[in-house]
């Protein structure tokens, strides 16, 4: 009896996601939040030579592409802005980070009008060290970043989507000088997304 229930649960689940799969399978946005430095970026020890200082007090944006090209399956691509200021008791010192990554996309409906997704990302990071302060000097570094990410996104009419995301982003990054730094960052973001068929 209890095989025969399990049957017929997954037949209802496989059922329910084909009935509300979403009529927008495209889906562009932007998202605003807060970005958390980790580990080596946000370490302030002095003999963690691979200390960065960044401080978690900027703001981060990310534009964010998706298309759902089979049931509950598609491809998405984000580009990445973060930047934070260096708690080094110097004002003029920040550490920029930015990239472009792309992999596939896996959305689940959870009810009529609201999407559950993740997605797994690779591609390239970049960072940059700036000091505009006593005369302008900048680092800079280049890596394979690996981000990966939950949203919940909500079609509140026809063309337009609310979405809510959080996501943590890892990059081992190679700079000028020949140094390396791991960068890791958590993010947490709203934004407004246009949707089409």
């Amino acid at each position: 009896m209890k095989k025969y229930l399990l049957i017929l649960a997954v037949m209802l689940l496989g059922a329910n996601i084909n009935a509300q799969t979403q009529e927008n399978k495209v889906f562009v946005g932007i998202i605003w939040g807060p970005s958390f430095p980790l580990g080596d970026l946000a370490s302030k020890s002095t003999g963690n030579e691979n200390a960065g200082f960044a401080k978690p007090d900027r703001f981060n944006y990310v534009f964010d592409f998706g298309y759902n090209f089979y049931k509950t399956f598609g491809i998405s691509a984000s580009f990445y802005s973060y930047g934070f200021d260096v708690d080094s008791g110097s004002a003029s010192l920040s550490h920029s980070i930015g990239g472009i990554v792309a992999g596939p996309m896996l959305s689940i409906p959870i009810a009529k009008k609201l999407l559950f997704e993740s997605k797994l990302n690779i591609g390239y990071i970049n960072s940059d060290i700036a000091d505009d302060d006593p005369k302008y000097e900048k680092y800079s570094g280049k890596g394979l970043g690996v981000n990966l990410s939950a949203s919940l996104r909500y079609n509140i009419i026809k063309h337009f989507c609310l979405i809510t995301e959080a996501g943590y982003l890892y990059s081992n990054q190679k700079f000028d000088d020949g140094n390396r730094q791991k960068i890791q960052v958590f993010n947490f973001g709203m934004g407004l997304a246009l949707c089409f068929k």
